[in-house]
């Protein structure tokens, strides 16, 4: 089994798990990068994003309200080498609208360090704008859509 997992479902936008394999790719030393959780929520908090009010030390989301990240405990389908009940590992999720299927999702098992799950949660809350051939339907006006000639 490998020390950790992540999981995507399709829909993740590309950019970040590119920035996520690019994390993984630099990072010097497997045992580096096991800063406490703050490095994500500031990753994300740095980019607008916005701490819950009832959960301030674990969840954060987009000032649309229509993603979150958020440290949870896991389902036992995440697969973890700690093999301890209980683990809490990161969970991302876009929800266009509320109460509609999820437009995607993506887990980190517990032992992933927040470093990389920092990398991922810095590109999605990037404002920088990306090229996309198609639009999510349920994400109609939550865009803004610029033209290239």
């Amino acid at each position: 089994m490998a020390e950790w997992n992540a999981y995507f479902t399709a829909g993740v936008p590309y950019e970040a798990l590119v920035d996520l394999l690019a994390a993984i790719g630099t990072r010097e030393a497997p045992d580096a990068g096991f800063e406490g959780p703050e490095k994500v929520l500031k990753a994300l908090t740095a980019q607008g994003w916005i701490r819950d009010v009832d959960r301030p030390h674990t969840t954060v989301t987009d000032p649309g309200f229509s993603a979150s990240v958020s440290l949870e405990v896991l389902s036992s389908l995440v697969q973890d080498a700690d093999p301890r009940p209980g683990l809490v590992g990161w969970q991302a999720w876009a929800e266009p609208v509320f109460g509609a299927p999820y437009q995607w999702c993506a887990s980190f098992s517990a032992s992933v360090p927040h470093a990389l799950v920092a990398a991922f949660a810095s590109s999605l809350a990037s404002t920088v704008p990306v090229s996309r051939r198609t639009l999510p339907e349920c994400a109609g006006g939550r865009l803004r859509i610029v033209r290239r000639s």
